[in-house]
């Protein structure tokens, strides 16, 4: 019996020798297994990290492409807007010295007999023109106004002949309406610095205005006069 018992302890020790070596094996097999996908997990964790990463990144990108596209949207528009009311206003601008020189043609006409009379009447039609050219060059140099890049052209301007350029261009609108149109110079001054373009389509804008508002037979002022100088400034006051 006792060596039964010895040699049933010598299989039972091959068999647990085996038993520990194979399942150590197995055990040391499966536990670089488990490291490999856990490394694999910790790889795609950091790689779906970066992604989202890059997500947000790209959806911030997108929102700032979204805003300027936006913004130039609005530019686009605004600068639609402008331009609509930038041709309106010329073409309110055009329409007065264009009456002016229809009806200094037609005025023409039935004083061919009278040079006198015929050369102020082309000294009137000869300003008229050249502020109407002032204008049309404006609607050519839009881009200029658009761009901020549109220059003041100072020049002397006299008194005479910013009367004449009112009296050639307004009279004659106040004249188709029965508007008595009174017009004084209150001034010492004969003569200012200005660019004569803007000076006058600021006057002729007032006043083509006071003519469509105000009521046939009714009566437009406007009044150029001096008030005391400031800073040594010289001072002018301008009525309608």
């Amino acid at each position: 019996c006792d060596a039964d018992f010895v040699e049933f302890n010598n299989e039972y020790l091959d068999f647990v020798e085996w038993v520990e070596n194979h399942l150590e094996g197995f055990y040391h097999s499966e536990y670089f297994q488990i490291q490999k996908l856990n490394n694999q997990l910790i790889d795609s964790q950091r790689a779906l990290i970066r992604s989202k990463r890059n997500l947000e990144m790209a959806l911030e990108e997108n929102k700032k492409i979204n805003r300027k596209i936006s913004e130039a949207r609005q530019a686009a528009e605004q600068a639609s807007r402008s331009k609509t009311q930038f041709l309106a206003n010329m073409s309110h601008d055009i329409r007065t010295p264009m009456n002016a020189i229809v009806g200094l043609t037609k005025l023409m006409q039935y004083s061919l007999n009278d040079p006198e009379t015929l050369d102020s009447y082309i000294q009137k039609l000869q300003s008229s023109s050249e502020y109407l050219l002032g204008l049309i060059n404006d609607i050519l140099d839009m881009s200029k106004i658009e761009n901020g890049e549109l220059t003041l052209k100072e020049d002397t301007y006299t008194k005479d002949e910013f009367v004449n350029s009112i009296n050639t261009v307004i009279k004659p609108l106040m004249d188709n309406r029965d508007i008595n149109f009174v017009f004084q110079m209150n001034t010492h001054i004969d003569c200012i610095r200005v660019d004569r373009l803007r000076y006058n389509q600021i006057f002729f804008n007032l006043l083509s205005n006071a003519a469509k508002f105000t009521p046939r037979g009714g009566i437009v002022e406007f009044l150029f006069e001096s008030i005391p100088p400031k800073d040594d400034k010289v001072g002018i006051r301008f009525r309608v």
